[in-house]
């Protein structure tokens, strides 16, 4: 199921839980939680929360919970796109602005423009946090490895410090 703007720029793409998604890991789980499409013979029903993708995730991050639902989309014309097997399904519909609301499009457009922006960083700066925690892994192997040398013991640990207070700065341990 993809989700379009009126320019055709993909906005969210939906699909079923995969089948081997019971075996996946907590961590694997944590981040790709759906929502999932159902694809069962017969009436099948789905609801979009009209928003674009949250930020990417961070295993065991509690503290994030807004920034990974993502922003709302404009009013606008939209399609959806839902496929199956070789045929493709499409659909156009409208999203329209809270009739109470007096904001004008171009205020929406900017706010819209500034939250990608602040999100594209959260995702930037969460990246990194997975990368320092990959890296902090491969220290604690290569400490185990080379055990009895005190040396390099020290600086495994003193670099692991310095990954902690980094990763302590970009997120809520």
């Amino acid at each position: 199921l993809l989700v379009q703007d009126e320019l055709g720029e993909s906005i969210r793409k939906f699909s079923p839980k995969p089948a081997d998604y019971n075996e996946w890991d907590d961590e694997k789980k944590a981040t790709n939680p759906g929502p999932w499409i159902t694809a069962h013979a017969g009436v099948n029903r789905f609801v979009w929360d009209l928003r674009y993708p949250g930020s990417d995730r961070v295993p065991s991050d509690k503290t994030a919970t807004e920034s990974l639902l993502g922003p709302f989309v404009l009013p606008g014309k939209y399609q959806v796109q839902l496929s199956v097997g070789e045929r493709v399904y499409t659909a156009s519909f409208d999203v329209v602005n809270d009739p109470r609301s007096s904001v004008v499009q171009s205020d929406l457009i900017e706010q819209l423009d500034l939250l990608k922006r602040i999100y594209d960083k959260l995702s930037e700066s969460n990246r990194a946090i997975l990368r320092l925690r990959d890296v902090r892994s491969q220290l604690r192997t290569w400490r185990e490895r080379l055990s009895e040398q005190e040396p390099i013991e020290a600086a495994i640990d003193t670099l692991t410090a310095a990954m902690d207070s980094v990763e302590d700065a970009l997120i809520v341990p």
